[in-house]
C-alpha cells in the first residue's frame, strides 16, 4: 500500500515541474492577464482529474518530452518514456493521491513569463 514515507512520493520539484510544464503551454499573444491565470487554473485540473480518473495518457501531456521528473529515493525519470514507467505504479496504487492547489498565480506585465506558487498535497 502506498504512503507518505513511500519512495514514490512525488517531490516538490517534480510539481514544480509539472506546474511549470503547464504554465509554458499558455500562449501570451493578445490575451490579459485574468485569461492566462484562468488558463493556468484550468491546467491544473485537467492535471488533477486525470490523477483521479488515473488517465496516465493525460498525465503524461503535462510533461516535455525531454522532462526530467525527480521523486525521493529513486534515480531521476529521463523522457517520457520513463516517466510512464514511473506513473504507472502510482496510478495503480489504492488510496493514491496527488493534487495540485495554486495559491499565487503572477502573470508578468509583457506576459511572457508567469510564476505560480501553490501547495502539492499527496496521500
Amino acid at each position: 500500500m502506498w504512503s507518505p514515507e513511500s519512495p514514490w512520493r512525488l517531490s516538490v520539484l517534480t510539481a514544480c515541474i509539472l506546474q511549470l510544464t503547464a504554465i509554458s503551454a499558455c500562449g501570451v499573444s493578445g490575451r490579459h492577464k485574468s485569461d492566462d491565470v484562468q488558463v493556468i487554473r484550468d491546467a491544473d485540473e485537467r492535471y488533477n482529474t486525470a490523477i483521479v480518473q488515473r488517465d496516465l495518457d493525460t498525465i503524461l501531456t503535462f510533461y516535455a518530452a525531454d522532462a526530467v521528473s525527480m521523486s525521493p529515493g529513486a534515480p531521476p525519470e529521463h523522457g517520457a518514456p520513463a516517466i510512464r514507467t514511473a506513473w504507472k505504479p502510482l496510478l495503480a496504487t489504492p488510496g493514491f493521491a496527488l493534487r495540485i492547489v495554486p495559491e499565487n498565480i503572477d502573470v508578468a506585465k509583457a506576459g511572457d513569463m508567469r510564476l505560480k506558487l501553490g501547495t502539492t498535497m499527496s496521500r
